[in-house]
């Protein structure tokens, strides 16, 4: 396997890479509410047919600083506000985050509220209306599909990685 490689907004850095890239955020990018970086870099994806192709399931991000908070990332405001400013802007997540891994459930439960609730036993879970997790996705997978429709990809492409991205979010814990 590829080794993992550090989104940057060059895109001749991928030439010849088709593994895993990851989009690192750092705490400072989102105190600044600056997401031209993340942006750019994420837009290295989606300038060829064969990017989209390439990268499909591959994308991973990972937010730095936020080590000692002890919150999760959807319960952080100044997190959630610089993904929903990217999501606004570059709805592909869906497309391109990697399987199997819940990136898909932590973005969306960063573009939408969710409420901690303690459970049993003192571990807490969140409380997730399936009513605003469809409308986000579909919101997401909607605008996705014109670019992906744009680009050529085929509707049974579209429809694998739809039912990919489905069956993630029904294997979350």
């Amino acid at each position: 396997m590829t080794p993992e490689f550090i989104l940057t907004n060059d895109s001749e850095q991928l030439v010849g890479h088709d593994g895993p890239v990851v989009l690192l955020v750092s705490k400072r990018m989102v105190k600044s509410r600056n997401i031209a970086f993340a942006l750019n870099a994420l837009m290295t994806l989606t300038e060829s047919a064969e990017m989209v192709r390439r990268f499909h399931g591959k994308l991973h991000f990972v937010v730095s600083g936020y080590e000692k908070d002890h919150r999760e990332l959807p319960q952080i405001p100044e997190v959630r506000r610089y993904f929903a400013a990217i999501a606004q802007e570059w709805p592909h997540w869906p497309w391109f985050l990697a399987r199997e891994c819940e990136q898909i459930g932590l973005l969306l439960m960063m573009l939408m509220d969710v409420q901690l609730v303690q459970q049993e036993g003192g571990q807490a879970g969140y409380f997730i209306d399936p009513g605003e997790m469809k409308r986000v996705l579909f919101d997401q997978l909607d605008r996705e599909n014109i670019m992906l429709e744009a680009l050529g990809i085929s509707e049974a492409e579209i429809s694998a990685a739809c039912d990919s991205a489905m069956a993630d979010l029904a294997g979350m814990h």
